[in-house]
């Protein structure tokens, strides 16, 4: 598939050569707390070898310069929902416009194949340590608002990677087909995230 330049490919076999590249940008892109374990994507190739698919995609993006960006998601298509859980653009390659083009890429795709909503979570700017953590917070969450992602508010939500690491309070943005209500979406968010989700006040959608 091609987005904005960029051949967008499953990977689906631990021998692809995109796969090794993928797992050093997820090592080094994502916060130690926010990452599920390797082992949870070399499991999964095993099982996609044995011909078992639930669903979830790891999605390498590259172009004529070579990888440039990853991306994991999970297709829960009887429950017409898709859960973004990691997009990510080569350093040296980011600000070309590579992300945008990879997360519409995952929009179209989760579309197509039944979902009518996709979920991501971005940091919380108020649970920021330092300013410059807080302001990077806010770019992801205007990068999605531009792409047609809403903050969902007046909730409280906990990522859970695994028991390897601590959960904490992340927002919940929702990109829905067509417009959703704030309160359709909490409750397909809440089919989906269960106990780690809870309402806290008027739902909203931003």
């Amino acid at each position: 598939m091609k987005a904005a330049g960029l051949a967008v490919v499953e990977i689906t076999r631990l021998d692809d050569e995109l796969l090794l590249p993928w797992l050093d940008l997820y090592e080094t892109a994502f916060p130690p707390a926010q990452k599920v374990l390797v082992s949870h994507f070399v499991r999964l190739l095993k099982e996609w070898a044995a011909g078992h698919d639930d669903g979830q995609r790891l999605l390498a993006a590259q172009d004529a310069d070579g990888f440039a960006g990853l991306a994991f998601y999970h297709l829960l298509p009887k429950a017409a929902l898709a859960h973004l859980w990691y997009l990510a653009i080569v350093s040296e390659r980011r600000g070309q416009g590579l992300g945008a083009a990879l997360y519409c890429e995952i929009v179209a795709r989760v579309q197509r194949a039944g979902a009518r909503v996709l979920f991501l979570e971005v940091e919380d700017p108020a649970q920021a340590t330092t300013a410059q953590q807080a302001a990077l917070a806010l770019r992801r969450i205007g990068f999605y608002r531009r792409l047609g992602a809403r903050l969902l508010g007046g909730i409280y939500y906990l990522q859970h990677v695994g028991a390897h690491q601590p959960e904490i309070p992340m927002h919940l943005m929702a990109h829905t087909w067509p417009v959703a209500t704030p309160a359709w979406t909490y409750t397909e968010a809440k089919r989906l995230f269960g106990d780690f989700l809870s309402q806290t006040g008027e739902l909203s959608l931003t």
